[in-house]
């Protein structure tokens, strides 16, 4: 999927879960934070939060690359 066709699915979403880099991620989007994102099973829990799923797209790293950079690299494995 493109950058902008996954900026689409998180703004439209609630709960989505997706693998990328053989890591399986979450992102909540109604916390009172902002956008929550994170790892589902980290050696050490980073969740980040980001206002705006572009802002998350460009500033969340996975493998030191942003996560908007993987687009066409990630599988959606459960969405809500």
């Amino acid at each position: 999927m493109t950058k902008q066709e996954f900026a689409e699915k998180i703004e439209n979403g609630r709960d989505i879960m997706f693998d990328v880099r053989g890591k399986h991620f979450t992102i909540l989007t109604w916390t009172e934070k902002g956008i929550n994102i994170g790892e589902q099973y980290p050696k050490e829990p980073k969740d980040q939060y980001f206002a705006t799923p572009e802002e998350l797209l460009e500033n969340y790293l996975v493998d030191g690359i942003p996560l908007g950079e993987l687009s066409d690299e990630v599988k959606i494995t459960d969405y809500s």
